[in-house]
Parts: structure tokens; sequence; C-alpha cells
């Protein structure tokens, strides 16, 4: 499912979002990203990748040797990342302002005042 732009998601998706992250962990051969995004839309989960024998071998072979996530990891992920954002954010600032004292503090030692 691809989507761009703004998204508006009805309450009843809401609510199979909420319900999906809350039940299932991330499993490539049960409940991957095309499960979880064809359970929001038409509330079933379902996948088409796995409709021959390779590939439903390939998802238990990956599925074995690949770490779950619970709903708990799920979020403390997501918070991670925005927090992650966030000092990142703070840091390319405040290196912003550091390069511009420094620029200024270098024209104010050769006599020229930048405003």
């Amino acid at each position: 499912m691809e989507i761009r732009g703004r998204v508006r998601v009805s309450k009843i998706e809401q609510q199979r979002i909420e319900r999906f992250v809350a039940a299932a962990r991330y499993d490539i051969a049960v409940n991957n990203c095309e499960h979880f995004a064809y359970y929001v839309v038409h509330g079933l989960a379902l996948s088409t990748q796995q409709h021959t024998w390779w590939k439903d071998l390939s998802a238990k072979t990956i599925r074995i040797l690949q770490p779950t996530q619970s709903k708990r990891s799920n979020i403390s992920d997501a918070i991670g990342r925005e927090v992650g954002n966030v000092l990142n954010e703070n840091l390319r600032q405040s290196r912003i302002r550091n390069a511009n004292q420094e620029r200024i503090a270098f024209w104010d030692a050769r006599g020229l005042r930048l405003e």
C-alpha cells in the first residue's frame, strides 16, 4: 500500500490499527506489513505474497532467523525514533548557532562588526 499526501483514517480503521498492534507480533510469514495494511483496510489479515510453496518456505525460514517484536517493543522503537529525531534536530540547531558565533568572533577579531 503506497500512500502519498494526507491520509484520512476512519474510526474503524483506527480501531483495527490499535487491535493489530496490540495483538500481533511482526512475523514475516503470518503478520507482515501486507497483513497489517490489508487488515486495516478490509478487516482481514491477508497477504498475497505467499501463494507459492517457495515463497512460503522462504518466509518460514526467515521467520526462524528473524527476531519478533511485541507491542511494547513496537511502541518503544517508535518513541526511540521520535526522541532521536528531536535530539538530532537540537544538535543540528546547536551546530548552526556555534558556527554563527565562530563566524562572528572571527570577523570581530579582525575589527569587522557583523550584524
